[in-house]
């Protein structure tokens, strides 16, 4: 069998996948709660061998799979007792770039760390 040299990105989506895999199989409904799945995707997921999921892996190449909150890194600089709840109370928002803004985004449209007016104020 060849070795399979997989770079830094390709490792985390293949542990990522893995932890998720194993996390459903132990507990559908908390992994769907923890990684924000629905249950046919968890059922799927479940369903998939190592061999499979390292092929699926190989085959996205060095793309993450899987991208920061927007708000990581406020998370990280906040008092430790903080870092908890403030998880909890904010929804995980991947950041996007905004295309030739020079500015990262996350999915509201919103640059990180900017507050967002309710829908019915845009």
């Amino acid at each position: 069998m060849a070795a399979i040299q997989f770079s830094d990105l390709e490792l985390f989506n293949l542990t990522l996948l893995l932890a998720m895999r194993d996390s459903v199989a132990r507990d559908v409904m908390t992994a769907c709660a923890q990684f924000g799945l629905r249950e046919e995707d968890a059922r799927y997921l479940a369903a998939l061998t190592t061999t499979q999921i390292l092929a699926v892996v190989a085959n996205v190449g060095p793309q993450a799979l899987f991208t920061p909150r927007a708000d990581l890194f406020s998370v990280m600089r906040c008092p430790l007792p903080l870092a908890a709840p403030l998880v909890a109370v904010h929804p995980p928002m991947p950041v996007h770039p905004r295309i030739g803004a020079g500015a990262f985004t996350d999915a509201r449209g919103a640059r990180a760390g900017q507050a967002i007016a309710p829908l019915g104020q845009r």
